[in-house]
């Protein structure tokens, strides 16, 4: 469905044959991606990106602003496009959460079949029910009254059969899943800020993970079961996907920065030293006695990394039925401790919840079935580029033609704000 374009004050209206862009904006580095959509793929037609050194972004939108600007024009002249229509925003450091609600809904005159009416009545029921489950939690007391940036429905059931949408139904039970990307009222009028100084029109602000979640769900895989790992600068995100459904992002304050300080200290070396340390080690481009010594180095910190990662695990329900399929992306993921740490035995002890799994690097080339074009790009399609290049992806499938389920939805998601 396409995203609510009139929800937000600052969000507009798109057109297909457009070139967009796509700003990831990371704790660390900021990409840029233009492209345009062609036959249900995407273009890929500029690169750019921009290290920094924020702590946090959102007290500084002018300066954040300006980064970004040099990202956009390091694509822009790399495409040759000065004219971008509009943005598409994702963002790390755990500003924007997301989750998927699901209730049931039963019905007294289950013969009638299911009107416009009644849809809108029993998704405000749940969409309101959401803002007060996100509410309840002491964690998220910063966050209310939440605002809801994007909603999506991920499926709905009448009698327990699976419909596209059901309208004109009958029935005497309906389920429905929404998923809701959210954030606090502090973080959305910095985003009304930002957007003014970018100079851009918004076309979408998308929860990052559940984007990439999408992006591999146009392989069309049934029940979809996985486990995503994105490796920020200074964060890392878990999701988690049961059953085709994408459940909810949690967030732990580690991250590949963390390694590159180990570097910066050992070694006396710069950040921009410890960091290009850092990826040839990532990448196996160092000599046998350096890598061992490296390897040596991050051992006690991949460690903790991994003792994080199993206590994020515990805010999912039936955590010892996680999926096996892990998908590790985000620049820091190249790590070799990271992906093979959980398969050692050190590192497995803390990942008690995983038995037999398979995990995986994902890089753009797994979405090159999607993707019509990337030429002439250098310095892209590692791990640190399928957020960007999902966010295009997800982008690009809002494009569609809305059913009335989803209309109904957009007009909800306008009436709670």
């Amino acid at each position: 469905m396409k995203l609510m374009a009139r929800t937000l004050p600052f969000l507009k209206k798109q057109n297909p044959r457009d070139a967009f862009l796509v700003l990831d904006i990371g704790t660390k580095i900021i990409k840029a991606v233009i492209f345009f959509v062609e036959d249900e793929k995407i273009i890929i037609i500029g690169y750019g990106k921009k290290h920094h050194n924020l702590e946090n972004y959102t007290k500084n939108v002018r300066r954040l602003a300006d980064l970004c600007k040099t990202a956009i024009s390091q694509a822009q002249k790399q495409s040759r496009i000065q004219k971008i229509n509009g943005a598409i925003l994702g963002f790390g450091g755990g500003f924007i959460k997301g989750e998927t609600f699901s209730q049931k809904f039963f019905r007294e005159n289950f013969q009638r079949t299911i009107d416009i009416s009644e849809l809108k009545n029993i998704l405000q029921k749940l969409q309101w029910k959401a803002r007060e489950e996100i509410c309840h939690r002491p964690e998220e007391a910063a966050s209310c009254p939440p605002k809801l940036l994007q909603s999506w429905i991920c499926e709905a059931r009448v009698d327990g059969y699976l419909v596209t949408n059901p309208f004109d139904f009958q029935g005497k039970e309906i389920m429905l899943s929404v998923f809701n990307s959210y954030s606090s009222a502090d973080f959305f009028n910095f985003l009304e800020e930002f957007s003014s100084f970018l100079k851009l029109e918004l076309f979408g602000i998308f929860d990052e993970s559940f984007a990439v979640y999408q992006a591999i769900l146009r392989k069309k895989i049934p029940n979809f079961n996985a486990i995503f790992i994105d490796v920020g600068g200074l964060s890392t995100n878990v999701s988690v996907a049961r059953k085709g459904k994408f459940e909810k992002s949690v967030e732990f304050g580690l991250g590949g920065q963390n390694f590159t300080e180990l570097l910066t200290r050992t070694f006396g070396v710069s950040e921009l030293e410890a960091e290009d340390i850092k990826i040839k080690y990532s990448r196996g481009e160092l000599g046998y006695g350096v890598g061992k010594k490296i390897a040596k180095i991050f051992e006690k910190a991949s460690l903790l990394w991994h003792k994080a990662l199993n206590l994020s695990f515990e805010e999912f329900s039936f955590k010892r039925y996680l999926p096996s399929q892990i998908y590790l992306f985000g620049g820091g993921s190249l790590l070799p401790e990271l992906r093979d740490g959980l398969i050692k035995k050190k590192a497995k002890e803390h990942l008690s919840n995983l038995a037999d799994f398979k995990a995986e690097i994902l890089t753009p080339s797994h979405f090159k079935d999607s993707v019509g074009m990337v030429k002439g790009i250098e310095d892209y399609g590692f791990p640190q580029d399928t957020v960007p290049l999902s966010l295009a992806l997800f982008f690009s499938s809002t494009l569609k033609k809305e059913s009335i389920f989803e209309k109904i939805l957009k007009q909800t998601l306008r009436i709670i704000q």
